[in-house]
């Protein structure tokens, strides 16, 4: 009986012995084995047509009838001014056989003056124009990224891209000449798109939420 349950503690022992290098050696081999590699995360990628959002707002339209207003207001006071001269010029013809009179010095001098303030004129309304056109590029772009940015959160875009694929070198300039190889590595340099899947393209949705957010009613 002794004996017996000598032999079973030795084979109790050396079973339980077994059984730990079995774990030893599975946790040895856990450990030993890389963790499996994280997935890729996968990048939403969109793209808009600047030049064709431009195009399509209603705010863009109206901006420019202001803006051609304006050019066609400054081009009436200058053709006020060339009036003027030409009354002038012509008074001044008439009395050629006079030139040392007052009326004549008189004339001639009242030319030199509004010739002045003519060319002083056109240079402060071009300059007007000019800030008013980038003061109205700037807020209409400004409103286009809040857009861009409002659509990409709702539909869960991660990169929004600039799409310039329709770039390309011309055959030849305006004045008929072929263009030189710096120019078309010039027109080359300024496309980052090659090809683009037309499923990405959000460019109707920004104009649609642009034209929305001018007509709503104004808070």
């Amino acid at each position: 009986m002794t004996q017996s349950l000598s032999s079973f503690r030795r084979a109790l022992f050396i079973g339980s012995a077994c059984l730990v290098a079995a774990l030893a050696g599975a946790a040895t081999s856990l450990r030993a084995q890389p963790a499996a590699p994280k997935p890729a995360a996968v990048a939403h990628i969109a793209v808009v047509n600047l030049g064709k959002v431009m195009d399509g707002l209603n705010e863009g339209k109206d901006l420019k009838l202001r803006l051609d207003q304006q050019v066609a207001d400054s081009k009436k006071q200058l053709e006020d001014i060339n009036t003027q001269l030409k009354k002038i010029d012509a008074d001044l013809e008439l009395k050629k056989e006079q030139k040392d009179s007052p009326d004549y010095r008189a004339l001639l001098g009242r030319k030199l003056v509004l010739t002045s303030q003519g060319r002083a004129l056109e240079q402060v309304l071009q300059q007007l124009i000019d800030e008013q056109e980038g003061a109205t590029v700037r807020a209409m772009y400004l409103k286009m990224t809040d857009a861009i940015k409002k659509i990409a959160d709702r539909d869960g875009w991660d990169l929004v891209l600039r799409d310039d694929h329709e770039i390309e070198p011309p055959e030849k300039k305006r004045d008929g000449t072929p263009l030189t190889g710096r120019e078309v590595r010039g027109v080359i340099d300024q496309r980052s798109i090659l090809s683009v899947n037309p499923s990405i393209d959000i460019t109707q949705s920004v104009i649609t939420q642009m034209n929305n957010d001018y007509k709503a009613p104004k808070r």
